[in-house]
């Protein structure tokens, strides 16, 4: 089983300008992106699944919902561990 930092999705996300009409959505395009199989770590966080991402990228305020739109939060920073 693989195992990639977040930072590998938040960056994949700035890249191609991404945005996400839900929450599944979001989940669907980490696991088709990354596969289905793979878990995902942070420097306070590991073994997350594709289904886990959103709710932790959340609450560390790497990305925003705003009325049904996912997004990179505008003061999203990444630590050097990834």
């Amino acid at each position: 089983m693989q195992s990639l930092h977040v930072h590998e999705i938040l960056r994949k996300i700035q890249s191609l300008d991404k945005t996400f009409g839900s929450k599944e959505e979001f989940s669907s395009w980490i696991k088709d992106n990354f596969g289905e199989n793979t878990t995902f770590f942070a420097c306070s966080a590991e073994n997350l699944s594709h289904k886990d991402i959103y709710e932790f990228l959340i609450f560390k305020e790497k990305i925003v919902d705003q009325n049904g739109r996912i997004s990179i939060a505008p003061q999203m920073s990444m630590c050097d561990g990834g």
